[in-house]
C-alpha cells in the first residue's frame, strides 16, 4: 500500500510538472474597452521567453502549450504600463479574466487619437490589424488594402503601391527594406502591427511615405508559402510567389522568389502638330494591335544573426527583366500631308540587377544605438530598337543598340540616443556611381559618367506638454562629371515638425522642410537618339541639382465610427528638370532643361466609415490638386479633382470588396499625363494555411486606357494607349502557407538603401 501511494503521488507530480496547460484572459483599458493588439509574452521564472501572442479584436488572448507550472505573463501595449502577472503551481489551464492596463503619462511623440487599434505619433501611425482583418486577407498586400491607409493606393494591374499625392512609397519588413513580392509573401496572422510613416524624418531622404510591417518573432522552425495568381478568361497575366524561411539558434535564413509576366496587346495612337516651318504639319496615327510581353523575376536570399540588441543582416537580391516586346512598341498607319505610311516601332530589352546589402546595428549603451549599412549594386542593360516608316516610294529607318553598365556603392551610418523625453539622431550617407553606356546603330557614342551624393543631418525631437516638435538640419552635396564637364552643388536642408493635441481625438500636425534631388543619369547623357522622322531625344550634361520646398498641414480626427484624415500641402521646385522642345536643322529636339519653377497645391480628404463595426468598412477619398508649371518660355496650369472609394465586407473567413479609382491627371513641364482608371470586385475565403480569391478587374469598362498630352507650341501632341486585354479580366488566386516553430526575439533593421536606375537614354515615344 505504501508503494502504491508513493506511485500515485509521483504520477500526480509528473502530470502537474510536465503536462501542457494554457492561459487566457481579456485585456481592457481604463474605460473597460477591449485593447486590440496587446502583446502577450509567457516567460519562465528567470524571464526566458517561452511563448506568446497578441489580443484579438475583442481584447482576448489564449496561449497554449505551456509546459512549466511556474511562469510569468507579461502584457505590453504602447501608451500603457507593462504588467507582469506571476503564476505559481499552475496544475491546470489558467483563466485570468479581465485584466486592466494603466495609462502611461504621455511619452515622446505618442498621441492616441484613433482608438485602441490605432496610435498616432508625430511622424507615423501605428495600426494593429484585428483578427477579422487577418482572416479576410490572403497575404500581406491584401491586409494593407484592408487597413485602408490614407493617401495610399494599391494597383492590382501593375503590382504597385503609390501615393495619391505623387510621392514614392518605401516598404519595410521589421525595418528592413522590402519589395512588393516580399510583402505579398507574408502571412497575415504573423503580422503584429503596421507602422505607417506618412511624415518621414530626415534620414529617409525624399521618400513620400514608409510602410513598416512588424512580424511576430520566432525561435525555431520556419515557414513555406506558395501564392499563385493567373487570369482565367485572359491568360496573359500572371503573378507567382514562392517563399521560405528557417530559424536556428540566433540565426535565420530566408528565400523569396517572384515571377511576374504579361502577354497582351496594346493599341497606340498619336496625333501630332509640327509648327516649326511656315506651313504646319499635321500627323495622325491610327493604331493597330501590337504585342506587349515581358517577364520580371525577383530573387532574394538572406541571412540574419542577432544577439541581444545586436544584428548582422546580409541580403543578396537579384532582379531580372526580359522584355522582348516593349510597352512602347507600336504598329500604326500614319496620315501625313495627304500621304499614307506604315509605322513599325519595336524595342526589346534585358536588364539584370544583382545587389548585396550588408547591415549591422549595435547598442553602444542603454538608449544609444549605432546603425551601419553598405549596399553594392551592378546594373547591366541591353536595349535594341528598330523604327521603320514606309510609304509608297520611301522608307525611313532608324536602329539603335544600347549596352549599359552601372556600378554604385551606398554607405550610411546613423547614431540615435534617447535623452529622457527627447531623442537625438544624426547620420551621414554617401552614394558613389559610375556609368558606362555604349550607343550603336544610326548614331554611335560612348558615354562615361561619374556621380556622387553626400548627405549629413542632425535631428532632435522633444515634447512640451501637448506639443511634440522636431527640428533638424542637413547638408547635401552633389557632384557629377562627364567628359570635360563637371559640376557640384551644396543644398541646405532644414526641417521643422509640430504636432499638437487639441482634444483626445483631434490631432493637428505641421511640417516644413527644404530638400533637393539630382538629375536622372539618363537625362544627363551627352547623346542623341532618333524618335522618328521628325523628332530627336537629346540628353543634357549641363543639368543642375534641384532645390525643393514643401510644407503641409494634416488633421486627424476620430468620432465613433467616423475616421477623418485631411492633408493640404504646398510645394515648390526651384529650377526643376522639365522638357524643352527646340527646332534645329528641320528636326524637333526633345530635351531636358532647368526651368523657372513648378508649384503644387494639393488637398486630400480621406473618410473611413465603420457603421456596423469591422464587418462593413466604407472608404471615400477626394482630392483637388492645382499645378502651375513655369518654364523658361512657357507657363501652363491645370486643376485635377477626383473621388475614389471602396466598400469591404468581412464575415468570418469570407471577404467581399469593391473599389473604384479615378485616374489622376498630373501636369509636369508641358506634359499632362492621364493615369488609368481602375475598378474591381473581389471575393475570397481564407483558412489558416490556405485560401482562394476570385477577382474581376475593370468589369464595367470596354477598354483599359491612358493618355499623354504635350502642350508645346512648336510640337504639341497627344498619345493614347488602350487595351482590350486589361478589362473584364477574371483573376483567380490560390495560396498555401505552412508555418512551424515558436516565436523568438529578433532585432529590426533601421537603414534601407537601394539603386535601380540604369541611367540609359531611350528614344522611344
Amino acid at each position: 500500500m505504501k508503494h502504491i501511494l508513493m506511485m500515485l503521488l509521483f504520477l500526480m507530480f509528473f502530470k502537474g510538472a510536465y503536462s501542457q496547460r494554457s492561459v487566457k484572459g481579456n485585456v481592457i483599458d481604463e474605460n473597460n474597452k477591449e485593447i486590440i493588439g496587446c502583446s502577450v509574452r509567457i516567460l519562465s521564472s528567470d524571464s526566458i521567453f517561452l511563448s506568446g501572442g497578441v489580443t484579438n479584436d475583442v481584447g482576448e488572448f489564449h496561449v497554449k502549450g505551456i509546459l512549466l507550472n511556474n511562469f510569468i505573463v507579461h502584457l505590453s501595449y504602447i501608451g500603457y504600463e507593462d504588467q507582469y502577472i506571476t503564476c505559481n503551481n499552475a496544475m491546470d489551464d489558467v483563466d485570468m479574466g479581465k485584466i486592466k492596463l494603466k495609462v502611461l503619462p504621455k511619452t515622446l511623440g505618442e498621441v492616441e487619437v484613433i482608438g485602441s487599434n490605432k496610435i498616432q505619433k508625430i511622424d507615423r501611425q501605428i495600426l494593429f490589424p484585428s483578427s477579422l482583418q487577418r482572416k479576410a486577407s490572403s497575404n500581406g498586400l491584401l491586409l494593407l488594402q484592408n487597413l485602408s491607409l490614407p493617401r495610399i493606393e494599391i494597383n492590382s494591374i501593375n503590382n504597385s503601391i503609390e501615393m495619391t499625392t505623387g510621392g514614392t512609397v518605401e516598404l519595410q519588413i521589421n525595418g528592413v527594406k522590402a519589395n512588393l513580392p516580399e510583402v505579398k509573401s507574408l502571412r497575415p496572422d504573423e503580422i503584429v502591427k503596421v507602422e505607417y510613416h506618412d511624415n518621414p524624418g530626415l534620414r529617409y531622404g525624399n521618400v513620400g511615405a514608409v510602410i513598416n510591417i512588424i512580424l511576430k518573432k520566432k525561435s525555431s522552425g520556419g515557414n513555406f508559402a506558395v501564392d499563385l495568381t493567373n487570369g482565367i478568361n485572359k491568360i496573359g497575366t500572371g503573378d507567382y510567389n514562392v517563399s521560405a524561411n528557417y530559424h536556428f539558434g540566433r540565426s535565420s535564413l530566408k528565400f523569396i522568389s517572384n515571377w511576374e509576366r504579361r502577354n497582351l496587346k496594346w493599341i497606340r495612337e498619336n496625333v501630332e502638330t509640327f509648327n516649326g516651318t511656315a506651313t504646319s504639319l499635321y500627323n495622325v496615327e491610327t493604331g493597330l494591335p501590337t504585342k506587349v510581353k515581358y517577364d520580371r523575376m525577383n530573387f532574394l536570399l538572406g541571412y540574419d544573426y542577432s544577439k541581444n540588441n545586436n544584428l548582422l543582416s546580409i541580403n543578396y537580391r537579384q532582379s531580372y527583366t526580359d522584355m522582348p516586346f516593349s510597352i512602347s512598341d507600336r504598329e500604326s498607319e500614319l496620315t501625313s500631308a495627304g500621304q499614307e505610311y506604315r509605322i513599325s516601332d519595336h524595342e526589346n530589352s534585358r536588364e539584370n540587377i544583382p545587389s548585396l546589402d550588408i547591415y549591422y546595428q549595435t547598442e553602444l549603451a542603454k538608449d544609444k544605438n549605432l546603425f551601419i549599412d553598405l549596399v553594392g549594386t551592378y546594373i547591366n542593360t541591353k536595349d535594341n530598337r528598330h523604327f521603320v516608316q514606309s510609304g509608297v516610294n520611301s522608307v525611313e529607318e532608324y536602329a539603335s543598340q544600347t549596352k549599359g553598365n552601372k556600378y554604385s556603392l551606398i554607405a550610411e551610418a546613423i547614431y540615435e540616443q534617447k535623452i529622457k523625453n527627447s531623442k537625438l539622431s544624426f547620420g551621414i550617407k554617401h552614394n558613389q556611381t559610375f556609368v558606362s553606356n555604349n550607343y550603336g546603330g544610326t548614331i554611335n557614342a560612348n558615354v562615361s559618367m561619374r556621380t556622387a551624393e553626400t548627405y549629413g543631418y542632425v535631428e532632435f525631437m522633444s515634447k512640451v506638454r501637448n506639443l511634440v516638435y522636431t527640428m533638424g538640419s542637413g547638408v547635401m552635396r552633389t557632384y557629377n562629371s562627364q567628359g570635360n564637364v563637371s559640376q557640384s552643388k551644396l543644398i541646405f536642408r532644414p526641417t521643422l515638425k509640430l504636432s499638437y493635441n487639441l482634444t483626445k481625438n483631434l490631432l493637428v500636425r505641421y511640417t516644413a522642410y527644404i530638400s533637393g534631388y539630382s538629375p536622372s543619369l539618363s537625362d544627363m547623357n551627352n547623346v542623341s537618339q532618333n524618335i522618328d522622322n521628325y523628332q530627336v531625344r537629346r540628353g543634357n550634361p549641363n543639368l543642375k541639382t534641384v532645390t525643393f520646398f514643401s510644407n503641409d498641414l494634416t488633421v486627424n480626427w476620430k468620432y465613433k465610427w467616423l475616421d477623418l484624415d485631411y492633408l493640404i500641402r504646398y510645394s515648390f521646385d526651384d529650377k526643376p528638370l522639365m522638357e524643352t522642345t527646340l527646332f534645329e536643322n528641320n528636326k524637333y529636339i526633345r530635351t531636358m532643361e532647368n526651368q523657372k519653377g513648378f508649384h503644387r497645391l494639393q488637398n486630400n480628404l480621406n473618410l473611413k466609415l465603420t457603421p456596423f463595426g469591422e464587418n462593413l468598412q466604407i472608404n471615400v477619398s477626394t482630392y483637388l490638386n492645382r499645378y502651375i508649371s513655369e518654364g523658361n518660355n512657357y507657363t501652363h496650369t491645370y486643376s485635377d479633382f477626383g473621388v475614389n472609394g471602396s466598400v469591404t465586407f468581412l464575415k468570418g473567413n469570407w471577404f467581399l470588396m469593391a473599389s473604384a479609382n479615378k485616374g489622376h491627371k498630373i501636369l509636369w513641364g508641358e506634359t499632362l499625363t492621364k493615369e488609368e482608371t481602375l475598378h474591381s470586385i473581389s471575393v475570397g475565403y481564407n483558412k489558416d494555411n490556405w485560401g482562394i480569391q476570385a477577382q474581376i478587374l475593370n468589369p464595367f469598362s470596354s477598354k483599359y486606357s491612358q493618355y499623354v498630352e504635350n502642350w508645346s507650341k512648336l510640337a504639341p501632341n497627344r498619345q493614347d494607349a488602350f487595351s482590350h486585354d486589361l478589362n473584364r479580366i477574371f483573376m483567380l488566386e490560390a495560396y498555401i502557407n505552412v508555418d512551424f516553430g515558436t516565436h523568438k526575439s529578433s532585432v529590426n533593421k533601421r537603414i534601407n538603401n537601394s539603386d535601380t536606375n540604369s541611367g540609359v537614354l531611350s528614344g522611344s515615344k
